[in-house]
């Protein structure tokens, strides 16, 4: 079949392909050892855990925690109470309250937008880039005389579980797997870059 600039393209059975270049560490059941199985049941429990507030949640609430909260707290039932029993009243604007909690409050969503764009802008830039080296691999090969060199066959490969095992380590909250999978990355990104 024809390609781009008339060159004649070769398509090889993917059992005849080399796969010598992708590290050991990076089998097809890698996926699998990182991501647990479950059954049904245990998939909606986790689903629910998910929606509701999990041990985790509740754990990270009350790191964020001071001694200063108490404080506050005690202050304003003492005041409060003392201002009704005393009758005690005055006339003050809300905004003295409302802005000290909405700014803060409208800042710390814009922040977490603002991270969340630039981590999609990162991944498209990812994406992106991993195209970039499937092409130059696919339209160098014949150029370049490497004729019976799959290195698109090799780089689809290397990237579609470098992709994956991104996902993963995304996904993954216990360190030891997080460390496990990053070293499946960098191996990931070795083999790419002993093809290229």
């Amino acid at each position: 079949m024809a390609g781009r600039f008339g060159r004649e393209r070769t398509h090889t059975n993917s059992s005849s392909i080399d796969y010598g270049i992708i590290p050991s560490r990076v089998s097809p059941d890698t996926l699998e050892t990182y991501i647990p199985k479950r059954t049904f049941l245990q998939h909606r429990v986790h689903c629910a855990q998910r929606h509701l507030i999990s041990p985790a949640v509740l754990k990270s609430f009350v790191k964020g925690l001071s001694v200063a909260l108490p404080i506050q707290v005690i202050l304003g039932v003492v005041c409060t109470f003392l201002c009704k029993r005393y009758n005690v009243y005055f006339d003050c604007q809300m905004s003295l309250f409302v802005a000290p909690v909405v700014f803060p409050l409208a800042f710390s969503i814009n922040a977490c937008y603002q991270r969340r764009d630039k981590v999609l802008d990162d991944l498209s830039m990812f994406k992106g880039a991993a195209v970039i080296i499937f092409y130059c691999h696919r339209d160098w090969c014949v150029p370049a005389g490497f004729e019976g060199v799959h290195f698109c066959h090799r780089s689809m490969k290397l990237l579609a579980r470098l992709v994956k095992l991104i996902k993963v380590y995304l996904v993954i909250e216990k360190g030891t797997k997080r460390s496990a999978v990053l070293k499946d990355i960098d191996q990931c990104f070795s083999g790419i870059a002993s093809i290229t």
